[in-house]
This record gives C-alpha cells, sequence and structure tokens, in this order.
C-alpha cells in the first residue's frame, strides 16, 4: 500500500472522483477554446463573444468546485509554522480547530454575504452584459452559495464520520 505524500495523489471515491473528471474536462475545453480565440482574433480577426465567456464560466466553475476537492483531498494550503513540531494528536486538534473555527464561519459568511446577489440574479434571470454574450450568469453566481454549503455539509459529516468511527484497541 502507497503512502500519501507529494508525488502520490489521494483516490477520492464515488462523487468527487466524478468531479474530478468533469473538472478535468472542462480544463481541457478551456485550454482549447483559449487556443482557438486567440487563434480566431489574431489570425482571422474574427471575435466570438460567446466562446470568450465560456472560457470565463468555465474558470469560475473550476475554481469554484476544484476548492472542495483539494480540500477533501487534503491538499489544501496551510501554515503550519507551529504544527508541523506537534505530534499527531495535537496535528489532529489543530485541523479541528482550523475547520470550526476558520473554514466554518468564512463559509457562512460566503453564503450569507453572497445570497442576496444570487437571488436577485435568478429573479432577474441574468445574463450577459455583453451584446451577442451568453445567458445563464444566474447559474455561476449559484456556486456562491453551492461551494460554501457543499463546504458545510462536508464537514458535519466528516465530523460525523470521525466521532463514529471505531477507535482502535475499543472493540471495534
Amino acid at each position: 500500500m502507497q503512502e500519501k505524500g507529494k508525488n502520490n495523489p489521494v483516490r477520492l471515491p464515488g462523487w468527487p472522483q466524478a468531479l474530478t473528471l468533469v473538472l478535468s474536462i472542462l480544463v481541457l475545453g478551456m485550454v482549447l477554446l483559449t487556443s482557438f480565440n486567440v487563434v480566431a482574433r489574431y489570425v482571422f480577426q474574427r471575435v466570438w463573444i460567446p466562446l470568450q465567456e465560456l472560457v470565463v464560466y468555465w474558470h469560475a466553475t473550476v475554481f469554484m468546485l476544484g476548492a472542495i476537492l483539494t480540500w477533501l483531498g487534503n491538499r489544501h494550503v496551510r501554515v503550519d509554522i507551529f504544527q508541523q513540531a506537534f505530534p499527531a494528536r495535537g496535528k489532529q486538534k489543530v485541523e479541528t480547530f482550523g475547520r470550526w473555527f476558520l473554514l466554518l464561519p468564512f463559509m457562512i459568511f460566503m453564503a450569507v454575504i453572497s445570497f442576496d446577489y444570487v437571488y436577485q440574479a435568478w429573479l432577474r434571470q441574468e445574463g450577459s452584459a455583453e451584446t451577442g454574450g451568453l445567458g445563464g450568469v444566474y447559474l455561476i453566481k449559484s456556486l456562491l452559495l453551492l461551494v460554501p454549503v457543499l463546504f458545510i455539509l462536508l464537514l458535519v459529516r466528516q465530523s460525523w464520520q470521525s466521532r463514529h468511527r471505531p477507535t482502535p484497541g475499543k472493540g471495534g
């Protein structure tokens, strides 16, 4: 069995694996669309606003949902000046503190502050401000609510699982 490390990817079964595949396809699509847009603009002097906006929409999607995958895969950035010297139990306490007193309040703040913004976008069925641009801006703005809700649900699920996991040496 391989150890988790910098060179060994963390396997995320189920929906995170499917989301990883979708986001990977979006990244490839962004590269191809951006290349096409550059060639179209500088070689053929043609600009397609919907294709340019599609790249931006996909980028927002990859960035927002990629944050969840990064956290689930335990690949998020930490400032562990003090934590690196802690024993495993101390590191776990720091992780728990970070989740409940840093991540959770930030996600609640993000959801509360974004709610009216997203709600208004849905009411107007907001589309692009550009002539000929794509509609559905309200869908992208919905990520501002979806991401914090998913983080909160995952945090609660993770806490539930860790509390109900059998402790070694206690008959479980």
